[in-house]
């Protein structure tokens, strides 16, 4: 699943987003404004469960990568 989300020309809250909606159906949305800034899945199947990696890419500092393993629980 890629999302992308490019703030370079402008606030960080008004930058430009990009999703592979195939993969997640539209049920991902990207929250810059949150603290920190969230990717939330609603609603969340069960077939989401895996690992996701967010990359942001800064222009005068390296790039920083966050990972995630998402398990989901269904009862």
């Amino acid at each position: 699943m890629s999302i992308s989300y490019d703030a370079r020309e402008g606030e960080f809250t008004s930058g430009v987003r990009w999703a592979d909606e195939g993969e997640l159906g539209g049920r991902a949305r990207f929250i810059p404004s949150s603290e920190p800034p969230t990717l939330a899945l609603d609603p969340v199947h069960a077939n989401d469960e895996g690992v996701y990696t967010c990359r942001v890419d800064y222009i005068l500092s390296p790039s920083t990568t966050a990972v995630v393993n998402l398990t989901v629980v269904c009862e």
